[in-house]
């Protein structure tokens, strides 16, 4: 009669080995998978913060090149229209977030900084993300070179 309990017993302690094995391997390969993701998600952050800008800033360049190429013949035959230059002087000159680089009169404390962002958005310039309207001297205590 021990017989069949020992062996009921002996397979449970086998089904508790494997099943805590199991768990074990389940819980490396969520843990690899985790990383895997948040690696590939930087990657494409990284990728789309790079590229997305320039892509649609080309993309708006040849949208409005037609625009500038015939606003320029026009200028040529001497044909003056000058609300015609007023009203598409604006999207000749359009960029998306221009980059204001740091120069010793516009944010001398940052020349040289890699905190820099100096991109402009809605008319508003983002120095860095420490001191987003600029330092106020030469000396910022949060530059990092």
């Amino acid at each position: 009669m021990k017989d069949w309990q020992n062996e009921i017993l002996s397979t449970w302690e086998i089904t508790i080995k494997e099943f805590e094995q199991l768990s074990k391997n389940i819980g490396e390969l969520v843990e690899t998978i985790s990383e895997e993701l948040v690696e590939t998600v930087d990657f494409l952050t990284e990728q789309i913060d790079t590229y997305l800008p320039l892509e649609i800033e080309q993309f708006l360049n040849e949208l409005f090149q037609p625009i500038v190429e015939l606003e320029q013949v026009w200028r040529w035959e001497n044909w003056e229209n000058t609300e015609f230059e007023e009203y598409f002087s604006d999207f000749t000159e359009f960029t998306v977030n221009p980059k204001i680089e740091p120069s010793p009169e516009l944010y001398p404390a940052c020349m040289g900084c890699h905190q820099y962002h100096g991109r402009v958005y809605n008319g508003n310039i983002l120095v860095c993300g420490m001191h987003p309207y600029g330092w106020e001297d030469e000396n910022c205590p949060d530059v990092v070179t």
